[in-house]
């Protein structure tokens, strides 16, 4: 691989690149606030402001008891949280700062791991190919697909985990460092499952990058391999113990709808793709529709792969080796979110979120680049570095434009609804934002029809456990649509889906507290005490329950003298 001269980059110039491409993009954050899932971690987390070993590494974290999103384990992320609420209370401007700053550190560790790894490949400053490091790291920190999980304060996890992942790798390579690679492995399982994928990445580095043989690898490092065995049996045993259980989904691990995952993974592949090198139309809760028709995507994919190994022939045995390198990276870890074990957002909607690609992008950028200097290694250096630039800028300007989808929750959740129409709890959501605005009319527009989708799903849902749960989703729905109407004044409309919200979910303790206190305002204090009784036999120790009841109890007796 020669070229032109090309001048070595010293590391003032690049902290320099790397932290004010950072800085530029994600400074204006800081005037955001807790938005959605921050709000449930943080704010509505009851343990945050204390350290209880028992609650941090003996409990698994639930959005709701009904939910049929995955449980979290997740102790290491659970400290951090803590942390940061220690120095930050519930101002979210400091968690914005620690989100953007830990992005930069992983960029530099990247670009680190990354020199180590190739380096040997490049010893002479006479191609750009000897700053590929540099320019996959600036793209990784610039991309606009990273900025879900650098904006958004809960998108903490991915940087977590991507912290210990690169670290892992560092240690892997210094001979000495086993210790540092099997506590990394430890805490970033810790903080979020991809890390799995940590072995593979590290087992191929040596394989392809190295030149190492299959055996070689596995004898020459077998302390490693067991070690990491060990870790990964110790974090799932510990798992168990906190009580995390996959039983909720017994009815997603059928065969048949197992199928139906399997067959949407070429649509999600190609949509990760789309995303990597056409970054628009970005939003959260991405979603993949297992009943989506598969062959078309399937024979898309298997032309894309044609077009890889046309491009992977024709490259020279270096750079074929490090572009198969990046691309084992890119499956790899996007292996565990691929839905294989099912990431439910209702229905048939599977969750296919941006921020699973935080880390597996590197891989993906490490491809494209190899490629791109490949193809146009006869063109001058300040021609190819003209072109990285530009590309640079057009992408730090993309992301400088999508993190303004995450000032507020309205914004966030009509972006959702734009590319998801049909996505009940984007709908949902929405509709709760606007009515945190006083937008009432237009909470309920979107209420009705998301409570009409969840309706849907209820009568083409074939388990039982499918069908409460939409029929709980559907409650809530109600409730808050009945809020709205109550804060506009209107009492029959709120006690009309109030009622429906209990025909929906009869234990449904806020619904039973909301007619409550609907037949209270009314006067109608003997009904009033009935439903406040039937929501505390439900949850006797809440607090709001207790005083409602109580201060109808006073009215009846008043009533009576």
């Amino acid at each position: 691989m020669t070229g032109t001269n090309f001048k070595p980059l010293s590391r003032p110039f690049i902290l320099a690149v790397f932290f004010l491409s950072v800085l530029i993009i994600y400074i204006w954050t800081i005037r955001f606030p807790f938005v959605h899932d921050d709000k449930f971690f943080i704010l509505g987390n009851l343990n945050i402001s204390s350290f209880d070993l028992r609650s941090i590494f003996g409990e698994v974290v639930f959005r709701t008891k009904d939910s049929i999103l995955n449980s979290y384990y997740r102790p290491v992320l659970e400290i951090i949280y803590r942390i940061l609420f220690i120095l930050f209370g519930p101002v979210a401007a400091g968690y914005h700062v620690f989100n953007f700053l830990l992005h930069f550190v992983n960029g530099l560790m990247l670009f680190v791991v990354l020199r180590n790894w190739l380096e040997p490949y490049y010893p002479s400053d006479t191609s750009i190919s000897k700053h590929a490091a540099f320019w996959v790291s600036l793209f990784f920190l610039v991309h606009p697909i990273q900025t879900e999980a650098v904006a958004c304060i809960s998108g903490i996890s991915n940087l977590v985990y991507v912290f210990f992942v690169l670290l892992c790798f560092y240690a892997y390579q210094k001979i000495k460092w086993t210790g540092i690679l099997l506590i990394s492995f430890f805490c970033g399982l810790m903080a979020k499952e991809q890390t799995a994928a940590v072995p593979f990445i590290l087992f191929g580095a040596d394989w392809i990058i190295n030149k190492n043989s299959f055996l070689k690898v596995l004898k020459g490092k077998w302390q490693v391999w067991l070690g990491l065995s060990v870790v990964f049996v110790l974090y799932f045993l510990m798992r168990r113990y906190a009580g995390h259980s996959t039983n909720e989904f017994v009815f997603l691990l059928k065969p048949e709808e197992l199928i139906l995952r399997v067959a949407s993974i070429p649509s999600t592949l190609l949509m990760y793709i789309k995303l990597v090198l056409w970054p628009t139309e970005l939003h959260y809760y991405r979603s993949t529709d297992v009943l989506a028709p598969w062959l078309k995507p399937l024979l898309v994919l298997l032309t894309v792969k044609l077009g890889i190994v046309f491009i992977m022939v024709r490259l020279d045995p270096d750079r074929r080796r490090i572009a198969g390198f990046g691309l084992i990276w890119f499956l790899v870890v996007l292996l565990p979110v691929l839905n294989i074990v099912p990431l439910v957002n209702e229905y048939s909607y599977i969750l296919s979120s941006e921020h699973f690609l935080y880390l597996p992008v590197v891989g993906f950028l490490l491809f494209i680049f190899v490629v791109f200097d490949a193809f146009i290694s006869c063109a001058a250096v300040k021609i190819r570095v003209a072109i990285l630039c530009s590309l640079a800028i057009i992408c730090g300007i993309l992301s400088f434009n999508q993190i303004w989808v995450w000032r507020d929750e309205v914004s966030l959740f009509e972006r959702t609804v734009k590319y998801e129409p049909g996505f009940a709890r984007g709908r949902h959501l929405l509709g709760v934002a606007y009515a945190d605005r006083g937008e009432f009319d237009k909470a309920l527009e979107q209420y009705s029809v998301a409570v009409d989708r969840m309706k849907y799903y209820d009568s083409v849902a074939l388990d039982a456990n499918a069908q409460l749960f939409y029929r709980r989703f559907a409650a809530d729905i109600y409730f808050d649509a009945a809020s709205a109407y109550l804060s506009m004044n209107n009492r029959m409309a709120a006690l009309i889906l109030a009622k429906k919200s209990l025909r929906c979910d009869p234990d449904n303790v806020k619904s039973l507290n909301l007619e409550g206190v609907i037949y209270g305002s009314m006067k109608q204090y003997k009904a009033s005490k009935k439903y406040f009784e039937r929501a505390l036999k439900i949850t006797p120790l809440d607090v709001n329950l207790k005083h409602n009841y109580e201060r109808t109890m006073k009215f009846i007796q008043g009533e009576g003298k």
